[in-house]
């Protein structure tokens, strides 16, 4: 179980393609369904391959020094600096296992050994996340909704793999 509902705040850093945006929307689309006191203040921060790193390693340095977020959820990109990488894992060991990423992508290959890091090429990153708060979202939400955000991510898994 991923503990999403202990956050009462996400910061979410995503790509700029459909993978990237979609658990913006699920986030978003699952708190319609909760209670006032159970929503979650969702912070989304679109980045470009081009400025991957540099954004990371920003957004992580702002969480540590104001601390606005419960967890941090980069999701269809990844670092690729081992300094960027070295920071997640400090703020990590300082903060207790905070930032997740959700990626698919070759790229990120050389990172699925961190424990910190879900990662899997026969899906997109949207599945990967799906996958890790499922379970807690079921019991959260309507079946119905629940099944519609289920189908949804197929969709988007079908777009972004070409299956």
């Amino acid at each position: 179980m991923s503990s999403y509902f202990k956050n009462s705040a996400i910061k979410l850093i995503l790509h700029t393609d459909l993978d990237g945006k979609s658990p913006k929307f699920i986030a978003e689309y699952i708190n319609k369904f909760l209670l006032e006191d159970k929503k979650i203040s969702v912070n989304a921060v679109f980045v470009n391959n081009n400025e991957m790193d540099e954004v990371i390693y920003e957004e992580i340095l702002k969480e540590i020094n104001v601390r606005v977020s419960d967890s941090i959820y980069i999701i269809d990109i990844s670092p690729s600096s081992q300094k960027t990488v070295d920071l997640i894992e400090e703020f990590n060991c300082k903060f207790g296992d905070r930032v997740k990423l959700f990626d698919h992508h070759k790229t990120s290959e050389f990172l699925k050994d961190y424990s910190w890091v879900h990662h899997d090429s026969s899906m997109c990153a949207t599945q990967i996340f799906w996958n890790y708060i499922q379970e807690d979202v079921a019991c959260e939400i309507p079946t119905p909704e629940f099944l519609k955000l289920d189908r949804y991510v197929t969709y988007v898994d079908d777009w972004d793999t070409w299956k």
